[in-house]
């Protein structure tokens, strides 16, 4: 990024944010799937205050209904304080239209720049690519071993075609941005389960397969407003065959399309981007109770933020986070946890609103060496409860 955008210093955090906050009159959040991240109320700029522009660029929401981790009435407040807001998505522009807003429909970013755009960035360094035409997979999490390892996948793409793995080399470690871009640029095919997988293939004009094992809408929506066959999206790796991957594309017919709604997200951007700044009140966060415990192998914390309760296992390396509105509880940004577990964080929640924690030292004693594990800490804890 360094060597081909002008950025600014790299910084984390809300603190770091506002401190930054009145350099700028534009805001801007997006794209990918923000509207979902662990901390949404972020995301959606509740942080930002003072004469701004705030501005969301193909932001999604990662799914076909809304699942951010703060309740919907709150995103439908942060959302309503946007001056331009565009999504990536048609279930997107849905949604906020069940929030009462008008979303604009706009192209995810790496489909705002063609071919040659990244030709710069392969050109940057020296790449390799096979001597013979190959397959080339873009599959995150396990599905990339099971594609490449499993002979009887895609057994008869494999008999004509070696399939090379672009995302990692044969070591394991992750491989260039230009080596990467020139795999996919130079195969004879693009297989993936990543959504911005399926959007190089597009900008290099490659046939493809896509493969959504739950929620397919993100890839639904772009082959959809592109006019691509949905044929090309399966949802098991079985289904992956030479016949649907080899079928004719009109490349030609997409790229009329695509530099239609290219001109359009640029038309949003700019149009976005010199709107004259309107006063942004500050969002109040409900700080209620922050509330310490403290034990041999144990770092516990809970708050509640943003009408939001949050338990903390800092020493087991998790964020558990407690939606009040859904009682539905998060772990480590995304994955659902368990039903023991869920149910030991509504106990507590319970517990500390009735009083019944408030003598919370007694507590504390009972965490002692004896604690050495998050399984044992929760049978520990759910046996004090029950006192």
């Amino acid at each position: 990024r360094e060597k081909f955008l002008p950025l600014s210093p790299e910084g984390t955090g809300i603190k770091f944010l506002k401190s930054v906050l009145r350099r700028y009159r534009n805001v801007i959040t997006g794209s990918d799937q923000v509207f979902r991240m662990r901390d949404t109320a972020t995301y959606m700029l509740n942080w930002v205050s003072g004469y701004k522009n705030i501005i969301s660029y193909a932001a999604s929401f990662g799914t076909s209904e809304y699942s951010g981790s703060i309740p919907p009435e709150e995103a439908q407040n942060l959302l309503h304080r946007f001056d331009a807001l565009s999504v990536r998505e048609r279930e997107g522009v849905n949604i906020c239209k069940n929030f009462g807003i008008n979303a604009e429909l706009v192209l995810d970013p790496v489909l705002m720049l063609d071919s040659a755009d990244y030709q710069k960035i392969i050109d940057s360094e020296e790449t390799t690519i096979p001597s013979r035409e190959y397959v080339g997979c873009v599959f995150l999490g396990g599905a990339r071993a099971e594609i490449l390892k499993n002979s009887k996948i895609a057994s008869d793409i494999k008999t004509k075609y070696p399939f090379v793995n672009i995302v990692r080399e044969k070591g394991g470690v992750l491989r260039s941005v230009p080596q990467y871009l020139s795999l996919i640029k130079n195969s004879k095919f693009i297989l993936t389960n990543s959504f911005h997988g399926l959007v190089l293939a597009i900008v290099f004009r490659k046939k493809f397969i896509t493969v959504v094992n739950l929620d397919p809408s993100r890839q639904q929506s772009l082959l959809r407003t592109l006019g691509i066959s949905e044929k090309r999206l399966v949802t098991s790796l079985d289904e992956i065959n030479l016949s649907t991957l080899d079928e004719p594309m009109d490349y030609d017919a997409i790229y009329l399309r695509l530099n239609e709604l290219r001109k359009d997200s640029l038309e949003f951007l700019n149009h976005a981007l010199n709107m004259s700044p309107t006063l942004k009140s500050p969002v109040t966060i409900n700080k209620k109770l922050t509330l310490a415990l403290h034990g041999y192998n144990i770092n516990i914390k809970i708050s509640y933020e943003n009408n939001r309760k949050n338990f903390y296992a800092e020493n087991f390396g998790n964020v558990y986070s407690l939606d009040i509105e859904t009682g539905n509880v998060f772990i480590d940004g995304g994955s659902a946890l368990n039903r023991a577990d869920a149910n030991i964080c509504n106990k507590i929640f319970a517990y500390l609103e009735s009083g019944k924690l408030n003598n919370i030292k007694k507590l504390i004693l009972v965490l002692d060496q004896s604690v050495r594990s998050r399984s044992q800490f929760i049978e520990h804890l759910n046996n004090e409860l029950k006192k």
